[in-house]
């Protein structure tokens, strides 16, 4: 469930394992931090991020780590064509030249790569497969992790963006006279490209059980029901926030 509000009571998400957010703060990291990938509390520094639990796991990603991605401090994205330690190092050169990223790994178990984005900054998917190249593509059948900012054409106006949010498995109270105070607070939309930004979140622990509701495909065939267009995917990093001005 949302916590923005208005919006958290009037728009809920009915699927199981999956939450909307609207409004979460996050914290930016503060300069110097020196953690690694695996602890807790702040991000890692720029560049290449290794944890050894994450290596020691099945799936690639241990208990902290998957907590980093829950709590959007790190994002997924699912690829194909990763096979070898050279992969590896491949897919990370490319993320450390995208505009944005900030810390990143990539793995083999995992099946994707992982990385953080830069306070105020904003990384859409189509920026990550450019940099990646015709070697590694997206995996969009696989199952998605954490969070993501949906793109979608056609959803800039209330009416059909409630469209896509049914789609995508939320439960709005449409004869609400605020719902469209609701639609708006979790929903940005652009009316100069026409698009409606929808944040989304799947838990680890759940992302992974039932219905795979929680691919790029599957989104995107959601999403098309409404005659709307799912046309990209965006990562945002930690609102920069600015005292006395």
């Amino acid at each position: 469930m949302s916590r923005g509000g208005a919006a958290a009571v009037l728009i809920t998400f009915v699927l199981g394992g999956v939450q909307a957010r609207a409004d979460d703060p996050k914290a930016e990291p503060k300069k110097g931090a020196k953690l690694t990938f695996g602890e807790d509390d702040e991000a890692p520094p720029p560049g290449p991020v290794r944890c050894e639990d994450c290596k020691k796991a099945e799936t690639g990603l241990c208990a902290k780590c998957a907590k980093k991605v829950d709590s959007q401090h790190f994002f997924f994205v699912p690829l194909k064509g990763l096979k070898t330690a050279e992969d590896e190092a491949a897919v990370e050169k490319a993320l450390g030249g995208v505009e944005g990223i900030q810390a990143f790994a990539a793995s083999r178990k995992l099946k994707g790569a992982v990385f953080s984005v830069a306070g105020g900054k904003h990384v859409l998917l189509s920026a990550i497969e450019k940099a990646l190249g015709a070697k590694f593509e997206t995996d969009r059948k696989a199952r998605l992790l954490g969070s993501a900012r949906l793109v979608v054409e056609g959803a800039n106006e209330v009416t059909p963006a409630i469209a896509v949010l049914e789609a995508l498995g939320f439960e709005v109270d449409k004869k609400s006279p605020l719902i469209d105070k609701a639609v708006k607070k979790l929903v940005a939309m652009d009316q100069e490209k026409k698009t409606g930004s929808f944040n989304v979140s799947w838990l680890t622990a759940e992302a992974k059980k039932g219905k795979a509701t929680n691919t790029l495909d599957a989104l995107a065939a959601a999403v098309a029901t409404t005659k709307c267009k799912l046309v990209d995917v965006g990562f945002d990093g930690p609102a920069e926030i600015s005292f006395g001005k």
